[in-house]
C-alpha cells in the first residue's frame, strides 16, 4: 500500500510538471499589458498544482488526476479530460472538451484549481443554495462553468468570476483572493485564448455605401435566410460612422442577436472594432417585424474609403420568443438622470462625449446634456439585465480591468450610482 501511494503520488507530480509546462508558454500569447499582470500567474499555477500533489494521500483519493479523470483513470467526481480510458480506477472516459492545444491546457489549468475552487464556492455555487447560480455543479463542474455566461469571456479580466465581490452585493463576500484568484486569472486567459482561435460564423466582407444600406447577414447565422441590417453610412475622416442602425427578421420567423462584432477589412488586412461595442447584445425581433439594434449608432475609427465591413456573431438563429426592445431605450430616463447621469458627467464625458472617437463610439454620451433619453440608451448599451451589478458600465472603468485610467474614481459612489439607475432597467 505504501508503495503503491508512492507511485501514485509520482505519477501526480509529473503530471503538474507537464500541466505547468503546458500553461506557461500561452502567457506570451497575450497582449502585453495583460500579460504584465500576469507576471506571478505561472508561479501561482505552480504553488496550486504543488499543493494538489502535497494533499494525495496513500489512496489517491483527492490527487489532481483523480480529480480529473485523466488518462489513465482516476477516482475523481469529475469526467473524463482530454485523455483517453484505461488504468484499474473510476474515470478516464474519452474527455468531453476540446482537442486543440490550447484547450487542452485551458482544461489543464482549471482541473488545477478546482479543489480550491469548490472548496471555497462550492457550498452555494454546486447546490444552488440561496438562489446561486450553479456553475459548480459536481456532476461537470468545467461544462457547467465554462457554459455559464459571463465567466469565461476574452476579456478575461472582466470575468463574472474575477469581478463579483463584496462591492457587487456578492451574498459570499469578497470573492477569490490570493492564490486562487491568481490560478483563476491564468486559467481565463488560456479560456480567452482558445476563444480567440474559434472561428466565429460571420457574413462576407461587404462594401459600404456612403448613405443608406441595406446588408444580407444570414450566413452569420443558420435557419435565418434573409436577415437583413440596414444602417446609414458617413466617413468623417478615418471614422465611420454609422446610425440607425436597424435589424430586420426573416417573415417566416423571429430573429436572436447576439454580440455582433464589425470588423474592417482592407484587403488582407482585418481591424475588429478595439472596443467590441455590441458585446452586452442580445435582442430578439418578431417575424417580419424591424428594430433599432442597441443603441442605434456605431463609431469605427481606422477606416478608408474602399475598405470593407464584415460582421461576427456570437449567436444569430431563428427565435419564436416575442420581441424585446433589446439594448434600445431605457424604462427609467428618470432615474438614469437623478442617479447615473451626475456621475457619467462627472467622470466620464470628456472621453465619451466627443472628446476620444474610440471612446465615444464605444459609448455615445455626447446627448448627455440635452437629451437623457439619447444618452440612456446609448449607456443602457453598457448594461447586463441579467446580472446588472456585472454590467460593463459598472466593472470597467475599475482599476485593473484594462480600462484608462479615471481621474477620482470612487468605486463605491460609481457602483452606488449606476446601481440606483439599473435597478429600474
Amino acid at each position: 500500500m505504501r508503495i503503491a501511494g508512492y507511485r501514485q503520488q509520482l505519477s501526480g507530480a509529473i503530471a503538474v510538471a507537464h500541466a505547468v509546462h503546458l500553461v506557461t508558454p500561452v502567457i506570451t500569447r497575450i497582449s502585453p499589458p495583460s500579460r504584465a499582470r500576469l507576471g506571478v500567474v505561472s508561479l501561482a499555477l505552480t504553488m496550486i498544482f504543488a499543493g494538489a500533489v502535497a494533499a494525495c494521500s496513500d489512496d489517491g483519493a483527492t490527487s489532481l488526476l483523480g480529480a480529473r479523470g485523466g488518462t489513465g483513470g482516476g477516482s475523481g467526481t469529475q469526467p473524463g479530460g482530454d485523455g483517453t480510458g484505461g488504468g484499474t480506477t473510476a474515470g478516464g472516459a474519452t474527455g468531453d472538451g476540446g482537442t486543440g492545444p490550447v484547450t487542452i491546457k485551458a482544461r489543464a489549468a482549471f482541473d488545477a484549481i478546482y479543489p480550491t475552487l469548490a472548496s471555497s464556492c462550492g457550498t452555494c455555487h454546486d447546490t444552488g443554495l440561496a438562489g446561486a447560480p450553479k456553475f459548480l455543479e459536481k456532476s461537470d463542474a468545467y461544462g457547467a462553468i465554462t457554459k455559464y455566461k459571463g465567466i469565461v469571456v476574452k476579456d478575461y479580466f472582466n470575468s463574472r468570476l474575477l469581478v463579483v465581490g463584496s462591492t457587487t452585493g456578492h451574498s459570499g463576500g469578497a470573492g477569490l483572493t490570493g492564490a486562487l484568484r491568481d490560478g483563476a486569472t491564468a486559467w481565463l486567459a488560456l479560456e480567452a485564448a482558445a476563444l480567440a482561435d474559434v472561428v466565429a460564423p460571420s457574413t462576407d466582407a461587404f462594401d459600404v455605401a456612403m448613405g443608406a444600406n441595406s446588408v444580407d447577414i444570414s450566413k452569420g447565422g443558420t435557419g435565418v435566410t434573409g436577415a437583413k441590417l440596414n444602417f446609414t453610412a458617413a466617413l468623417a475622416g478615418t471614422s465611420l460612422i454609422m446610425t440607425n442602425l436597424q435589424v430586420s427578421a426573416p417573415a417566416a420567423s423571429g430573429l436572436q442577436v447576439t454580440a455582433p462584432k464589425f470588423i474592417i477589412v482592407a484587403g488582407t488586412k482585418e481591424t475588429p472594432d478595439p472596443v467590441d461595442s455590441f458585446s452586452n447584445l442580445d435582442q430578439s425581433v418578431g417575424a417580419g417585424q424591424t428594430a433599432t439594434m442597441g443603441p442605434g449608432t456605431l463609431l469605427l475609427t481606422g477606416f478608408a474609403t474602399g475598405n470593407k465591413l464584415r460582421i461576427e456573431f456570437v449567436g444569430l438563429k431563428a427565435s419564436t420568443a416575442v420581441a424585446d426592445a433589446g439594448t434600445g431605450g431605457c424604462k427609467s430616463v428618470a432615474t438614469f438622470t437623478s442617479s447615473a447621469a451626475p456621475q457619467l458627467q462627472s467622470l466620464c464625458v470628456s472621453c465619451h462625449g466627443g472628446g476620444n472617437a474610440g471612446a465615444t463610439g464605444a459609448m455615445d454620451l455626447s446627448a448627455l446634456a440635452n437629451d437623457k433619453a439619447k444618452a440612456c440608451a446609448q449607456a443602457l448599451n453598457k448594461v447586463n439585465t441579467a446580472n446588472k451589478a456585472q454590467s460593463a458600465i459598472i466593472v470597467r472603468p475599475r482599476p485593473g480591468s484594462g480600462h484608462p485610467g479615471v481621474n477620482n474614481f470612487d468605486q463605491g459612489t460609481h457602483d452606488a450610482a449606476m446601481l440606483g439607475w439599473i435597478n429600474n432597467e
